[in-house]
């Protein structure tokens, strides 16, 4: 297994099967509650309205 996590200076590779669990893990956690595409496209655009 693999996983990739990028932050805002770099990107890396981590090969460690506890490390790809818990990126997996987090993904699946993030996914869960995140806005379907358009949601957040609206959701943007009327924040951006409001500023």
């Amino acid at each position: 297994m693999v996983g990739y996590l990028e932050d805002f200076f770099e990107g890396r590779v981590h090969t460690e099967p506890g490390r790809v669990t818990a990126l997996d893990r987090i993904w699946h956690a993030v996914n869960a509650v995140a806005l379907p595409r358009d949601q957040s496209r609206d959701l943007i655009l009327r924040m951006v309205k409001d500023l």
